[in-house]
């Protein structure tokens, strides 16, 4: 399963946590509450907050690894490429110039 991380809506999921936290008090009203409410919204916007700041970095790492994967595979190729062209070059040598390295005897 592939989860592309720029399908969440940071903002919008935040309203929503805001409006929650402002709705539960409901229709008591107790002494602390509204410093209770005041102190869970500042909780809770502090971990959406670093939420955010991990998705962002999780965004970076994978740009970074989809393009070290792009490197890798440039340089494999041409790895690839110059060892062939070295078979050849020794296949060539060997079929000219004689028997694979080995003197003839008389």
């Amino acid at each position: 399963m592939d989860l592309e991380l720029s399908n969440f809506q940071p903002a919008a999921a935040s309203e929503v946590v805001e409006q929650e936290v402002l709705d539960l008090g409901g229709d008591q009203v107790t002494p602390g509450a509204p410093l209770l409410a005041s102190l869970i919204r500042q909780v809770g916007m502090a971990s959406i907050t670093h939420i955010d700041q991990l998705i962002d970095e999780l965004e970076d790492a994978r740009n970074y690894l989809k393009s070290e994967e792009e490197r890798i595979q440039a340089e494999t190729a041409r790895y690839t490429a110059l060892t062939q062209a070295a078979s050849a070059s020794v296949r060539s040598f060997l079929t000219l110039y004689g028997s694979g390295g080995k003197t003839a005897t008389r």
